[in-house]
């Protein structure tokens, strides 16, 4: 199977490569990082990246990087961490210092082999869903697990389809933890032997809120309401000026963070909100607190958690851009009301047991967000009544979670 998987990719390489040459050539972005995606690395990078890592996580991108730091007991000092994004790398690099951060080399089996030969790994950690069959297969001789396996409902479809194949590739994965039952059952029905899947343990709920810096001057307490937006794609801060707008008129005093999932779209974003009549200014040219009717844009790695535990109010991103949503569980943390789209099929089940036992609001349409805003604004003891069940929700689950996690993973 690896041998026509392999055909495949390098067949693929030659008849994009007219297509991809020019923008290599002429876009620095594709430019960027080209080496790490080939395996090519130089002596000062190997000795100061490479030396003494015994330990390979790959996590995709910020949201698998960001789960890193929940697991129990995990140390950093002998691991390096490979990203298929530059964000996830930025992010790898400035959560996990102790760690290497580099770009995943290509899929290719002749890079992979490169690489393994230049960290010598005894094991591999891979995060959430990325199973790389050029990985993996390379990998073979050291212990390899899965964390926190998730496999979306349009994945496992996927993956159902070439299961006589993939049964190949699980074939050197040692072990599976998914992060629920629907994802056990999946993994099931992929053809994992039951005897490499182990209980289901969730690192969303194992969080833990970042201390803010008494130092920091934008994060000191203010009397007026803040209310931060997270993890945004487009179209959603389309939808999101048009929110602000409306509100401001009503409650003119409100300070508002846009937080954009991707910082490549930071002029994309402010001329959005120009063509609102709103001025945004920058969180990085940002001085002091919070000011009244303030609009900010966050343009820094790093900041959204810590932003999260002093906001009023939340909206989590990706759920009306049909990405699936993003982490309910990182502002529910801090006892915040969480508002979300109608999309949040990656997040179904912390969504749902919110829903449940918190107090998450679900959004339909742009009308219905501002409403929900313009309710809690209206009546702040209900924001907090909402934001206290979440918090309580969240720390009930944490323990759960705990309970079964603690001493779970061979790390």
């Amino acid at each position: 199977m690896i041998y026509w998987y392999q055909f495949a990719y390098y067949t693929a390489l030659i008849v994009l490569l007219p297509f991809l040459a020019p923008l290599v050539l002429f876009k620095r972005s594709f430019r960027k990082g080209l080496g790490e995606r080939l395996g090519i690395y130089g002596l000062r990078k190997i000795k100061e990246k490479f030396s003494g890592r015994d330990t390979w996580v790959h996590a995709a991108s910020v949201g698998e990087v960001r789960m890193l730091k929940n697991i129990p007991d995990f140390s950093f000092a002998g691991s390096i961490i490979t990203c298929t994004t530059f964000t996830g790398r930025e992010t790898a690099a400035n959560l996990h210092p102790d760690a290497a951060a580099v770009l995943m080399p290509l899929d290719l089996t002749i890079l992979m082999k490169r690489f393994i030969r230049l960290v010598r790994p005894r094991k591999l950690f891979i995060l959430e869903t990325e199973l790389w069959p050029g990985m993996i297969f390379t990998a073979r001789r050291l212990k390899t697990t899965i964390i926190n396996g998730r496999l979306s409902d349009a994945r496992f479809r996927g993956y159902l389809r070439w299961k006589r194949c993939l049964l190949k590739v699980f074939r050197y994965v040692d072990a599976v933890y998914p992060k629920n039952e629907e994802n056990m059952l999946k993994f099931k029905a992929l053809g994992v032997s039951e005897r490499k899947i182990r209980t289901p343990a969730d690192l969303k709920y194992l969080y833990e809120p970042p201390e803010i810096s008494s130092e920091d001057m934008r994060y000191a307490p203010v009397s007026h309401p803040v209310t931060v937006f997270g993890s945004t794609h487009y179209p959603e801060e389309k939808i999101i000026s048009e929110v602000i707008r409306k509100i401001k008129i009503k409650f003119p005093d409100v300070t508002f963070v846009i937080a954009p999932r991707h910082l490549g779209r930071i002029e994309e974003i402010e001329r959005i909100f120009k063509n609102t009549g709103i001025s945004p200014l920058r969180w990085s040219l940002k001085k002091g607190a919070f000011k009244p009717s303030e609009v900010i844009i966050l343009d820094v790695m790093g900041e959204l958690e810590a932003l999260y535990s002093i906001a009023d109010m939340v909206f989590v991103g990706g759920s009306f851009s049909n990405t699936g949503g993003h982490n309910v569980m990182e502002p529910a943390s801090v006892s915040a009301p969480v508002v979300i789209g109608p999309s949040y099929s990656n997040f179904k089940e912390p969504v749902n047991y919110l829903k449940k036992c918190g107090a998450l609001r679900v959004a339909k349409s742009e009308d219905d967000l501002y409403n929900i805003f313009n309710g809690y604004l209206s009546e702040p003891e209900r924001a907090k009544e909402d934001g206290r069940k979440n918090g309580e929700a969240f720390c009930n689950m944490r323990k759960r979670v705990r309970e079964t996690f603690t001493g779970a993973y061979d790390i």
